[in-house]
């Protein structure tokens, strides 16, 4: 997110603070979330507004050949990361837009800096299929309108076979992966 840096907290004191209840900080750097003989790689990119992100020091070692998702806070910083240059994750989640969070018909939704051309929901027309969570919160205004929040839950599959489809809710298919994630 991007509280920690509005907040002043440095990664340090927020790894301290996070690290005796088991929650390991992705500051530019991958997980790997096992369970059973499954798992997953997660990519944690650092907020691109406030931050210092490093998508090649936080995509180091990984082949392509894993399940991969990435995280990121802002999701205007996906639109700059080069298609060909770091093997494709099977999806990109960010939040940050708040899903424009005061939404007047007839009027382009506000989404602060970062947000790019982004608002909420899927785009499949990145690096990879990208979701944009609406989230719980407000920014600056204490309400929202016609905006409601979400907190999205995505239900993860091994494909059956190499090169699977990502499914998405609602929103049809997206380009192959091998891994099926889809939002309930």
């Amino acid at each position: 997110g991007n509280w920690e840096h509005y907040a002043g907290i440095d990664r340090r004191t927020a790894e301290r603070t996070y690290g005796p209840a088991g929650v390991e900080l992705l500051f530019n750097s991958t997980a790997r979330v096992r369970l059973g003989n499954a798992t997953l790689t997660v990519v944690g990119i650092d907020d691109p507004v406030l931050g210092r992100p490093n998508v090649v020091a936080a995509a180091r070692g990984l082949d392509g050949r894993e399940p991969c998702i990435w995280v990121v806070h802002a999701p205007g910083y996906v639109d700059g990361v080069p298609r060909e240059r770091f093997p494709r994750p099977a999806a990109i989640l960010a939040g940050h837009t708040h899903g424009g969070q005061i939404r007047l018909p007839f009027y382009t939704p506000y989404t602060p800096p970062g947000s790019g051309r982004f608002v909420a929901g899927w785009y499949n027309d990145t690096l990879a299929p990208l979701y944009v969570s609406r989230g719980i919160g407000e920014v600056a205004i204490p309400a929202r309108l016609f905006c409601p929040p979400e907190l999205p839950i995505f239900k993860l599959k091994r494909s059956g076979e190499q090169g699977a489809v990502l499914a998405a809710a609602r929103e049809g298919t997206a380009p192959r992966s091998p891994l099926t994630i889809t939002r309930l």
